[in-house]
């Protein structure tokens, strides 16, 4: 009977991940000044209670996050902390766009640092380093991706992990005000 159960939850999965499941969660940000950290906001991008509740998994155990790491002519870096149901691959896809612009793309394991037993994410990162829950039923990645970028950004960062049909965006809107995020 365990068996049929799990074979259920692994297909009904294998359909919700197929129809192509999708989060967006924007940002507004301060635009940091020339060697200034951006803003401390961690973009949350919840997953749908539909794949809580098919994977057995507590609400929120599968959201992931984003911040912004470094933002300067050249180089815009963000730390990733990507939860999964342990059932997924381990490859995952990036790209990121500038201004509405295409910046960079790659492909990365975010869950290799786990069996090197080393620290996903640098020390400064603002995201926690976790580690996979107790019953192995959420899969925790992380890391720091960075691309080097032609100009500074003027109006908008926005990276898009995917994994499969699978994926996130992550949309970060400089202004010269005050931060402030929510979804998107």
């Amino acid at each position: 009977m365990k068996d049929s159960q799990s074979f259920a939850a692994q297909a009904s999965l294998a359909l919700i991940l197929a129809a192509g499941c999708g989060t967006t969660v924007t940002a507004r940000i301060a635009r940091p000044a020339p060697g200034q950290r951006p803003s401390p906001i961690v973009l949350a991008a919840p997953s749908e209670p539909v794949d809580e509740a098919v994977t057995g998994v507590p609400p929120g155990a599968l959201t992931s996050q984003a911040a912004l790491a470094k933002l300067e002519q050249g180089t815009v870096c963000a730390d990733l902390v990507l939860r999964t149901w342990w059932g997924t691959p381990e490859e995952w896809s990036a790209t990121l766009s500038v201004d509405g612009r295409d910046a960079g793309a790659t492909q990365f394991n975010p869950y290799a640092c786990r069996r090197l037993r080393a620290a996903c994410l640098p020390l400064d990162s603002l995201l926690e380093d976790e580690r996979e829950d107790a019953n192995h039923r959420v899969k925790v990645g992380a890391g720091r991706l960075c691309f080097a970028v032609p100009a500074q950004p003027a109006r908008t960062v926005e990276m898009d992990v995917s994994q499969g049909a699978y994926h996130l965006r992550f949309r970060w809107e400089l202004d010269e005000g005050q931060p402030s995020h929510g979804p998107g």
